[in-house]
């Protein structure tokens, strides 16, 4: 089940999301989606959650190439890739 959620969100990071989402061709609701359920999900094998591990990469604009390279870590960890 699904239910709706209003964000108030700064335009720059937006744009950079949309950008983002058309390049992988993924919606942003699952972009956000996957993201929160990252957050909030239990701690993994190696005791990190995702927050912890990288949470210091939110603070600041995130270049494709860190994209790029967190999605190869997760993959690493979720699929052993």
């Amino acid at each position: 089940m699904t239910e709706n959620l209003n964000l108030n969100i700064d335009k720059e990071i937006i744009r950079r999301t949309k950008r983002y989402s058309e390049i992988k061709n993924i919606s942003v609701n699952e972009i956000v989606e996957k993201l929160l359920d990252e957050l909030t999900a239990p701690q993994k094998e190696d005791g990190k959650k995702f927050l912890e591990k990288y949470g210091g990469i939110l603070t600041g604009k995130v270049s494709d190439e860190q994209v790029e390279k967190i999605k190869e870590e997760r993959m690493r960890d979720k699929y052993g890739m």
